[in-house]
């Protein structure tokens, strides 16, 4: 009778990768359309894989990241410890178990077919949606609403850069199959435009730097096509769209301005909370005390991940997450040389850190570190990245001497 159970237990477990693979998936595209599924979707595949991990020693993390994961989850206890406010900065610590994304997805991904099919559904199911936000928004009119049909146009946005810059090197790459290349540009036109849709600047520069990267690294001919197509969108495009992006370079901008005054208020607060910050809070319960006389808001945070990082967990956090981005940078770059001689696996991790280019840049002007449905995608790309450069090793090592 033991052995029976041990036996069904033992295919319980053995069809428990498929299950995350499932659940990891449905997390991923759900939060484009509702973060309660994608919230619950995760939280059982979070459950999928401790228990994998409990019952099978080969599905225990080991990623390049683990230290500087470590270290990051200690200066948040410790900033939640002194924080002004800790019941709030004990809740914003689920952040952290967004994390576990990184080893779910090299888990999930267990073969090139794994990888190939996940990536098909994230980029139907983002196309799919764009073109349902598209009709939505233009029934109104360009200019009149901010395409955000099931979140913020400011996260949309984000997500929609994300998947982009994914797709990007499949697009561009000689090696790609003309079937793939056709199948994918036809996902990137309806999520171009609904990016351009939701006006958000900092996602739209964020795809620039993260398109210009990708040719920097692979073709100069890239670069000179990036520079034409901005250079047409700022000759044909319509007016309110060019007025946007130009809004950029105005500092006299209402949001512009805005965003120097937040800065102006998180540069006072830091000499108050200089070591473990004020806590992972919402920053609006102290923001009046420091804000300019002259600012109108009551905002939360300060639309910068460095210096909300700085604010929140204090010189010491501050360091241990540089660590752990310096971290990402070379563990995707180490991923983008090892997987060189495979033209799929070789786009998946330049996609990657493409979209981890543009989450920085996009960064420097958004929260977006502490955005629930970007930080699922960086995490995500991350795993990816390395859940590529594993199954290349894989391939390699079974390749006859």
């Amino acid at each position: 009778m033991s052995g029976h159970s041990d036996k069904a237990m033992d295919r319980f477990v053995d069809r428990l990768p498929a299950i995350l693979f499932v659940l990891l998936t449905l997390s991923v595209v759900g939060l484009e359309v509702s973060i309660a599924f994608s919230s619950i979707t995760f939280g059982l595949a979070g459950a999928s894989y401790l228990f994998l991990v409990i019952v099978r020693k080969e599905f225990r993390p080991r990623t390049p990241l683990n230290y500087a994961v470590l270290a990051y989850c200690a200066v948040e206890i410790l900033s939640t410890v002194f924080s002004i406010d800790k019941a709030a900065s004990f809740v914003n610590m689920k952040r952290l178990f967004l994390i576990a994304c990184v080893p779910m997805t090299m888990v999930a991904v267990r073969s090139e077919s794994h990888m190939k099919r996940i990536l098909a559904i994230v980029f139907a199911v983002t196309a799919a949606l764009s073109c349902f936000e598209i009709v939505d928004v233009l029934e109104l009119g360009p200019g009149v609403m901010r395409l955000g049909v099931f979140q913020h146009y400011m996260t949309a946005g984000g997500i929609k850069m994300f998947i982009l810059l994914l797709m990007v090197p499949f697009l561009l790459d000689g090696a790609t199959p003309a079937r793939w290349r056709w199948w994918i540009l036809a996902g990137f036109l309806p999520i171009l435009l609904a990016l351009i849709l939701t006006e958000t600047r900092s996602s739209w520069v964020g795809l620039i730097v993260g398109v210009g990267l990708y040719g920097l690294m692979q073709s100069k001919r890239v670069l000179f096509g990036l520079l034409l197509v901005i250079g047409l969108f700022i000759v044909l495009a319509p007016s309110h769209w060019k007025s946007r992006a130009f809004s950029i370079f105005d500092l006299h901008q209402y949001s512009n301005v805005e965003r120097f005054q937040k800065w102006h208020a998180g540069l006072r607060m830091i000499p108050d909370f200089p070591i473990v910050g004020t806590g992972d809070i919402d920053l609006g319960q102290i923001y009046d005390k420091y804000k300019d006389a002259d600012d109108p808001s009551h905002g939360g945070h300060l639309h910068n991940n460095f210096m909300m990082l700085i604010v929140t967990l204090g010189i010491l956090g501050f360091g241990a997450v540089m660590y752990l981005f310096w971290k990402i940078l070379t563990a995707e770059l180490s991923a983008v040389r090892r997987t060189a001689g495979s033209w799929f696996f070789r786009d998946v991790t330049l996609g990657s850190l493409a979209s981890y280019a543009g989450f920085h840049v996009s960064g420097l002007f958004e929260w977006n570190f502490g955005d629930h449905e970007i930080a699922v995608l960086l995490w995500f790309t991350v795993g990816l990245a390395l859940a590529a450069e594993h199954l290349v090793q894989q391939q390699e090592s079974v390749k006859p001497q």
